[in-house]
């Protein structure tokens, strides 16, 4: 999350890929929200530890395919906040308040414990303006983990003002939001929160996030107690490691 207004760091490494295209998977994949039929093949190469890997660096990452679209941006958490000051107060929500949470597992995604917080959800059953079942049943927990997320948000939204207003909320079709129905997370309407328990690391099913808000971004914030992961980017046969001294960098996908 770097403000346009900022100075650039002039060291930035470019992970290119010229085998794929945006317009390819914009093309084939904007309207496929989950998916569970990843070819064997590709799972048997990931299986083999044959996908690409992706380094963790102290500069920002930019991943950038064969047209020159950019489908993700890595920012170290030091451009995000140099003192860290983002992610301190979401790690300390977490050691108060991991156990608290309903163990509702996501069964789409694989994971056990998934917390969505959000003033307006689009793909909601119904066309009612309202909040996550979650955020309003988590109720001191929600207002919470919003409360500790909030510099995350001022940074997101002073980098990004133009990813809310006015594009996105035309896709609101004719619905006005009132003051109680603001975006709970800066440029988004909210946000997902993924909650280890029982010891079990955090990890998802292969899924998509489309259906929020068409050509729009996403953004991922690693925070807690962790070793290592890795985010897998399967279309393009690659993962973005994730180590312990990642906390707290963010990463920026487009959507698709």
């Amino acid at each position: 999350m770097i403000c346009a207004e900022s100075s650039m760091p002039e060291d930035e490494y470019v992970e290119k890929f010229d085998n794929i295209t945006l317009n390819y998977l914009r093309r084939t994949f904007e309207r496929t929200q989950n998916f569970d039929k990843t070819p064997e093949w590709v799972v048997q190469k990931y299986n083999a530890g044959h996908f690409r890997r992706i380094k963790s660096r102290d500069i920002p990452t930019a991943i950038k395919l064969k047209d020159g679209g950019i489908i993700g941006y890595r920012v170290p958490a030091h451009l995000v906040m140099s003192d860290l000051s983002h992610v301190t107060p979401l790690e300390e929500w977490a050691s108060h308040s991991q156990h608290k949470p309903p163990r509702a597992k996501d069964t789409s995604r694989g994971v056990h414990c998934v917390r969505r917080y959000a003033s307006w959800i689009k793909y909601r059953r119904n066309s009612e303006v309202g909040f996550s079942s979650e955020y309003t049943k988590d109720g001191e927990i929600s207002a919470n983990f919003m409360e500790a997320s909030q510099l995350l948000w001022k940074r997101a939204a002073e980098c990004f003002p133009k990813h809310h207003h006015p594009r996105i909320i035309k896709e609101l079709k004719g619905y006005t939001l009132d003051v109680n129905h603001r975006p709970l997370s800066g440029p988004w309407m909210g946000c997902a929160v993924n909650v280890a328990v029982d010891n079990k690391p955090v990890e998802t099913t292969p899924h998509r996030e489309l259906m929020g808000f068409s050509e729009g971004m996403s953004c991922l914030c690693p925070f807690g107690e962790f070793r290592a992961g890795g985010l897998v980017l399967w279309e393009l046969k690659a993962v973005h490691e994730i180590l312990r001294m990642d906390k707290g960098k963010t990463f920026l996908r487009q959507t698709p």
